[in-house]
């Protein structure tokens, strides 16, 4: 279960947030509520948050400046941040402070938002998984991380019975599977081969190999490149030789926040120092295709998130496909599927909502007459904003309007 902050200086927007989902079902459980920054902070200090949900404007502090105190002290939370139609500027500021997604406040639908928190529950699944490979080595009893080193440094010099003597008392230590094979993986990849120490010498040297493992263990930090580093540089006198490769760049990836996923598909079947060049040849590859679907979806999100920049800038004016395509730099057809791909909702839907909304607020707070505010929501034909409004809304204009005058 994951513990969600609801932000909002607007208590009807906080409880329209929990109306939207059955957020326990879900998964998800909100641990509480705050009217500003402020609040937010003095909550997140005192409950574990894995997700905040902030509106941008707030009195007292904004959610930008919320965002940035988290950073600054560097709490584990995700942030979700809620955006009005007039919002863009600070929205842009948003996502410079790296929050991990928007939610368009005026039209958010309960399918939005739970995909929303799919996907960063599954990030915080797979940097959790992360942080746990890092304090494998460490957790436990030192007495049981000792043994595992003294072992794998007091082991014979012939690498295959190395790997067999290996493999049982990791899998004694290290019980899950996942954890089991980056271990392996960590502690058996070489960084050269010094064939004239995998000899009897080993033997020979055995007491002060003992004695550096002491060291090692009394002085190492808890950083799992750091522990795979050291661990390698004592392989080196006793593994097999590999095939020569630029492994030192790829090992270096492989340790980044995506090798918990990465080895956890590896079957444990390769745990020969032989077949360790294809199987990083295989991580390498699905790390190459992650990266760049990351960057190209990275890319594709500036770009529409430029578009509806423009939309909500110009919706007065005449919008279509081609125009919105152009200026971005893509072909109309692309940006259509494109747009419904990002937002859930294709362009000409949007744009109707955008614009009756608009319309809604001049509706409330001006004495325009009806032809009129069509006109500045971008309709020059009154009839068909007439219907269309009324197909959005349930009600005329006018009708609207006399009900806003009856609110508190």
């Amino acid at each position: 279960m994951l513990n969600v902050l609801l932000v909002d200086d607007e208590v009807l927007v906080r409880k329209f947030m929990r109306s939207l989902m059955d957020w326990e079902s879900e998964g998800f459980q909100i641990r509480g509520e705050a009217s500003h920054g402020e609040e937010a902070l003095d909550m997140l200090m005192a409950e574990p948050i894995d997700i905040v949900i902030t509106d941008i404007r707030m009195p007292v502090m904004d959610g930008l400046k919320l965002t940035e105190r988290i950073r600054e002290l560097k709490l584990p939370c995700k942030i979700i941040i809620l955006t009005g139609y007039d919002d863009f500027q600070y929205t842009r500021k948003a996502l410079q402070l790296q929050v991990q997604d928007y939610i368009h406040k005026p039209t958010v639908t309960s399918e939005e938002l739970l995909a929303t928190l799919t996907h960063i529950a599954q990030e915080l699944k797979k940097s959790q998984s992360a942080e746990w490979v890092q304090r494998l080595m460490w957790d436990g009893a030192q007495d049981k991380r000792k043994k595992v080193i003294t072992r794998l440094l007091s082991a014979s010099a012939d690498p295959s019975q190395q790997v067999d003597h290996l493999i049982p008392l990791l899998r004694e230590q290290f019980s899950f599977p996942e954890g089991f094979r980056f271990a392996l993986f960590s502690v058996t990849l070489p960084r050269d081969y010094r064939p004239e120490y995998a000899s009897s010498a080993l033997t020979v040297n055995l007491e002060m190999m003992e004695e550096q493992a002491e060291l090692y263990f009394q002085q190492a930090s808890p950083d799992t490149q750091t522990i795979v580093t050291r661990i390698d540089d004592r392989l080196a006198v006793i593994s097999e030789k590999l095939p020569e490769n630029p492994l030192t760049e790829l090992q270096d990836k492989l340790r980044a926040d995506y090798s918990a996923e990465v080895m956890g598909t590896v079957s444990p079947g390769y745990h020969r120092l032989e077949e360790l060049p294809r199987v990083y040849k295989q991580c390498s590859d699905e790390l190459e295709r992650m990266i760049q679907e990351q960057q190209e979806h990275a890319h594709t999100h500036v770009l529409i998130v430029k578009a509806l920049q423009f939309i909500h800038e110009r919706y007065m004016e005449e919008l279509t496909l081609e125009r919105i395509g152009e200026h971005i730099h893509m072909s109309s057809a692309y940006f259509s599927r494109l747009f419904y791909k990002e937002t859930g909702i294709n362009f000409s839907e949007h744009l109707t909502k955008v614009r009756i909304e608009q319309a809604k607020r001049l509706l409330e707070n001006s004495n325009l007459k009806i032809y009129e505010i069509a006109e500045k929501a971008g309709y020059q034909n009154s009839k068909y904003f007439l219907k269309l409004f009324r197909d959005y809304t349930g009600m005329t204009p006018g009708d609207y309007r006399e009900s806003t005058k009856n609110r508190p």
